[in-house]
């Protein structure tokens, strides 16, 4: 990581509190789906990693299901906010993707573009695998990741028919996340 990259703000007070005030409706509108595919989880107390948590929006849900959450982001401004709306989190740290480690989980959330955010192809192929690694394998418990534009449970790829697979699921290329395009 270049030592500039390490230093660029992502988010200050002021586009915190904006974002916040102004997107607030995309986190409870992607909640219900996600917690309805949390629910195993949430019985077995399994721990949840929320990626990009931003103002905690999401994360106040998860909380209020019942859930352990463990919310990051890359903004200290950020998680100002997600403190004050979720104090009910295990902990809020800053996790900057493609380099900061990732916290094993039982399962991942992002509810934003939390990848939009990475530089070029390269810090997207690290920070994948970096997330794809970090929950539990598929076949030794319930896991989970849901994204913003929809969930899958582990062992599934959510297909753009919306219909079912057949269970083999493969991590994407980053390319093909990108373009639709197949391999």
């Amino acid at each position: 990581m270049s030592g500039a990259r390490a230093r660029r703000p992502y988010y200050r007070e002021d586009l915190a509190l904006i974002h916040h005030q102004g997107f607030g409706f995309h986190a409870d509108a992607c909640a219900p789906g996600i917690l309805e595919l949390l629910a195993p989880l949430q019985k077995r107390q399994g721990l949840v990693v929320e990626i990009g948590c931003g103002s905690g929006l999401l994360t106040r849900h998860l909380v209020e299901a019942g859930h352990r959450v463990l919310a990051t982001d890359a903004s200290e401004a950020m998680l100002d906010l997600a403190r004050r709306h979720a104090p009910g989190a295990e902990d809020l740290r800053q996790l900057r993707l493609p380099d900061d480690p990732v916290p094993a989980a039982d399962a991942i959330v992002s509810v934003g573009h939390v990848l939009n955010y990475l530089d070029d192809e390269s810090e997207l192929d690290r920070a994948l695998v970096a997330l794809g690694g970090r929950s539990a394998p598929v076949g030794s418990s319930p896991s989970t990741c849901a994204t913003s534009h929809g969930a899958a449970p582990a062992g599934r790829r959510r297909p753009s028919s919306g219909g079912a697979t057949d269970g083999s699921w493969r991590p994407n290329s980053p390319r093909r996340l990108r373009t639709g395009s197949s391999g």
